[in-house]
């Protein structure tokens, strides 16, 4: 089944905004016949080497979105950018001497399952090298009817692996919606940028709030404040809040802080606040990032024709906004995946995306309660990915095996796949074969076997040994404990059993890891298992 029969299956819409954006080495082979399509032949817009759209507007960024991740992904050096002198100093993109091809799939309504599948059709056509698909449902979907999926599915057949954000539900349980394992999912995290605004009352108490521009209460529609007639806002800043922009002086304290200010307001005679500018600072306390990728306060490019907070009561014009979510670290990864494919032509995208993940900086599981669900390997780190030593790859037979392993027929892999694909007679095998560079099982599996495989990528004659870190209660055991390779792209295979305790206390999730490791290289897997009843 080619993409053109899927689109007509797969009329049903996906929430979300935005555009997806290709990054390339070249100038792709745009068709200008296939669709309707703009060029920005001007030259200082060489960095956008085409650009298609499929909605009924153009191919121009009408809410933001787009301009943010695309800048982010390839934008260049700019220096002294900030919003209005916030965060202000050098800013580019993750990969800035690469070139950005635009599709625009999505509108003010949201994007259409048939235009996003053309998008990515036409981009696997015109020959792009990363996709960065900063767009996605609000709950995971099963892959035949995620269209995300099928287009990245059909992107790695061609050897372009895609980049997706996974999903802005969190952080509780179960609420990553970028989930096929052929995608490289990217979580958000936070920086050791700190944005802090301070309300000084009239009895010159001074109150922080940390990480938080933008301040507007929850389930208030946006403009409320306007409406009111009022210059400012102080409003309470809940578990969870991610920071947008306001278009009055407002700030969003803590539980604490707001009942100071509530007392104050009760006590005093003629109460009055000073809302103070927010400041940008780096903050020196701050721990390691807990989840992927940057994606919180995320200073990038924005349209000047459209108001920093989307709003027609804004008239504030901005060259850069700031603002938070997976559509921003989504990105991030997008470019570290370019970044890592410049010098490794040949890899295939579960290889790029195994380096980035082993060599991901580990994360404190103690302030995440659920660990690795959460922020996934780590914290990404592109120079290291480079040179990872080893990587799990994986083919699309492997991801076929995958799919027969937790009950898809053929006709659902078809739809998935876009070919005729049947599943190996008499196979066993769990979806923890698949060569993939984590391992993860729930308390009901109490036993794990996982099979995995590796090649060597680094030293051609090298031997690497197995380390595990793992709490009591959680068993590991690899065998073999030593691989030895004597030339490059030679592939190792090795065994890890995993043993689940009764956990102390209150634990959710128990975090391991494996490490190969030949002096010069370490190649990190997390194994993560997870106690929760979900």
């Amino acid at each position: 089944m080619d993409m053109q029969s899927q689109r007509r299956l797969l009329r049903s819409q996906i929430s979300g905004r935005g555009e997806m954006v290709a990054s390339g080495r070249d100038r792709p082979n745009v068709n200008a016949t296939k669709v309707k399509m703009m060029r920005f032949r001007n030259k200082f817009l060489v960095k956008i080497i085409g650009a298609r759209y499929y909605t009924d507007e153009n191919a121009r960024d009408t809410v933001g979105h787009g301009s943010h991740t695309a800048s982010t992904a390839a934008g260049n050096l700019v220096k002294q950018a900030s919003f209005f002198g916030v965060a202000e100093g050098n800013a580019r993109g993750a990969v800035p001497l690469s070139r950005i091809a635009v599709y625009k799939a999505c509108s003010l309504s949201g994007c259409r399952s048939d235009f996003t599948l053309s998008a990515f059709d036409d981009a696997i056509s015109d020959g792009v090298d990363i996709l960065s698909v900063s767009l996605g449902s609000n709950i995971p979907r099963i892959f035949e009817q995620d269209v995300i999926a099928i287009g990245g599915f059909h992107a790695m057949l061609r050897g372009i692996l895609t980049s997706n954000s996974a999903g802005n539900s969190g952080p509780s349980p179960a609420t990553t919606s970028s989930t096929a394992p052929w995608l490289f999912s990217v979580a958000a995290s936070t920086t050791d940028r700190l944005i802090i605004d301070k309300v000084v009352l009239g009895d010159n108490t001074t109150l922080t709030v940390q990480g938080k521009i933008l301040l507007c209460e929850n389930n208030t529609t946006p403009g409320v404040e306007l409406s009111l007639n009022v210059t400012g806002a102080i409003l309470t800043k809940y578990e969870g809040d991610v920071p947008r922009v306001s278009f009055i002086p407002s700030s969003r304290l803590n539980l604490n802080d707001i009942a100071t200010v509530f007392s104050y307001v009760t006590t005093a005679k003629n109460p009055e606040a000073t809302i103070l500018k927010s400041e940008s600072i780096v903050d020196a306390s701050a721990p390691e990032p807990d989840i992927a990728a940057p994606g919180v306060d995320i200073l990038a490019a924005w349209p000047t024709s459209i108001s920093p907070t989307g709003s027609s009561l804004d008239t504030r014009s901005v060259k850069y906004n700031i603002i938070s979510g997976t559509s921003m670290s989504c990105p991030h990864g997008s470019g570290a995946a370019a970044y890592v494919k410049t010098f490794h032509l040949d890899w295939s995208p579960a290889a790029i995306k195994s380096a980035l993940m082993t060599t991901a900086v580990p994360m404190n599981a103690t302030r995440n309660a659920d660990a690795e669900f959460s922020y996934g390997s780590g914290f990404i780190n592109p120079v290291k990915a480079l040179n990872p030593g080893l990587v799990y790859d994986a083919s699309v037979d492997d991801y076929i095996k995958m799919l027969c392993s937790i009950g898809y027929t053929s006709d659902k892999i078809k739809v998935i796949t876009g070919k005729i694909s049947s599943c190996p007679s008499k196979y066993n095998g769990t979806a923890m074969d698949l060569n993939y560079p984590s391992m993860a099982m729930t308390n009901s599996t109490k036993e794990a076997v996982f099979t995995r495989t590796v090649t060597n990528v680094g030293v051609a004659n090298s031997t690497y040994r197995a380390t595990v870190a793992s709490p009591s209660y959680v068993i590991v055991s690899v065998e073999p404990k030593v691989l030895s390779f004597k030339s490059l792209n030679e592939k190792q295979s090795f065994i890890v059993k995993v043993s689940l305790k009764d956990p102390p206390g209150e634990v959710l999730v128990a975090s391991a890891s494996l490490v190969w490791s030949d002096g010069i290289h370490s190649v990190r897997s997390p194994i993560a298992a997870s106690f929760r009843n979900i």
